[in-house]
């Protein structure tokens, strides 16, 4: 067997071996566009939460802000009723009431979404009904003309043990808030870096794929020009082995002859 068969005879397992390595590394970069694709799809879900969440926080502070603030309004008028006794100064103690149940039902709609603040959001109703109740019943008292100073005092005294409390479960809510919120942004931080790392071995796999392609395109043109080669190499070779037998031929058939000039 002559080096052209030899040839001959690998030339068809080398494609091959480039067929499937072209093929395995053409489904590896589909796998790998896959997984940046779903990354990024990630990543901007979170980045999407995360900015869901710092809107969400913001209407938990301006609901906390309305509950505490209608808490404060009733208390300035019922101070101003309970000294003066006039009542113009139950105007902010009468809108405190209507501002504190519209903030109370917000802040209770807004926290559904965060089963951590339920008990909180319990006591904070709790407490500022409480804290409403003390108000009025100190009100029906002073217009009855059954409050004294000692009385005065001593609502006082309940009222800011009930309003410290209730700045506390306020605090505590705005706190787990917080925590959810910056939960949120580590996720959406984590999905980011993912998605980075995903691209950059989309870029190494693809600047691969790309030097392999060369490879297997340079390797296929030399196989064909060495294929070529060989094809001329066995023409030139059956044409000297027919002019061979030819020069045989004539001189096996030639008898012994003298030429005379």
């Amino acid at each position: 067997m002559g080096l052209p068969d030899l040839l001959a005879r690998k030339r068809p397992t080398s494609d091959a071996r480039l067929i499937r390595g072209t093929f395995i590394l053409t489904l590896l970069l589909l796998a790998l566009l896959g997984l940046l694709l779903w990354s990024n799809e990630q990543a901007e879900k979170a980045n999407v939460a995360a900015r869901q969440g710092e809107t969400h926080i913001l209407n938990i502070l301006a609901a906390n802000d309305g509950v505490l603030r209608a808490a404060q309004d009733a208390e300035t008028g019922q101070r101003g009723y309970l000294l003066t006794g006039q009542k113009e100064f139950l105007e902010p103690y009468v809108q405190g009431r209507q501002e504190w149940r519209a903030s109370l039902e917000r802040l209770k709609s807004l926290a559904q979404q965060n089963g951590a603040i339920q008990e909180q959001i319990s006591r904070i109703e709790k407490l500022s009904q409480t804290r409403l109740d003390e108000i009025g019943r100190s009100i029906a008292l002073r217009q009855a003309g059954r409050f004294s100073e000692t009385s005065v005092v001593d609502y006082l005294r309940t009222g800011k043990h009930t309003m410290d409390g209730l700045r506390q479960a306020l605090s505590e809510v705005e706190r787990e808030e917080r925590l959810m919120l910056a939960r949120q942004h580590v996720k959406a931080r984590t999905a980011d870096e993912q998605a980075v790392q995903w691209r950059a071995w989309l870029s190494y796999f693809t600047v691969a794929v790309s030097l392999f392609s060369i490879f297997a395109i340079y390797s296929t043109l030399k196989a064909q020009r060495v294929s070529r080669d060989n094809r001329e190499l066995e023409a030139s070779t059956a044409q000297l082995r027919e002019g061979r037998r030819l020069l045989q031929a004539i001189i096996d058939s030639s008898t012994d002859a003298i030429f005379v000039k």
